[in-house]
């Protein structure tokens, strides 16, 4: 049997609180990894914001990397706005926002 060590980063925490919902996602890491915090299209893509509205769905729960491309993508609850923001390296824009109907950022 073979075996291989790889080393993960923690997980970091987006959560404001412990109350969520989650589903199961393919995310699209054709990109490099997909940090935790960051809005995602029904199809695992990034999601986009053109003309004034988005095409979010949820946001990202824990980091995806491309050895792994599952995930789980928060679909309602309370999502800490500047950790969220801080990790992903994505501005969760007002468009985002409104499209995530379910989801609260605090």
């Amino acid at each position: 049997m073979k075996f291989e060590k790889v080393t993960v980063n923690g997980t970091y925490n987006i959560l404001y609180n412990d109350h969520y919902v989650a589903k199961p996602i393919v995310v699209d890491v054709s990109g490099g990894a997909v940090k935790a915090g960051t809005p995602l299209a029904a199809d695992g893509t990034v999601a986009t914001t053109a003309d004034g509205a988005s095409n979010a769905v949820g946001i990202l729960l824990h980091d995806v990397t491309e050895d792994n491309p599952n995930g789980a993508l928060v679909i309602h609850g309370f999502i800490d706005t500047a950790k969220a923001e801080a990790h992903s390296g994505v501005t969760i824009d007002d468009a985002t926002k409104t499209a995530l109907t379910t989801i609260k950022f605090c």
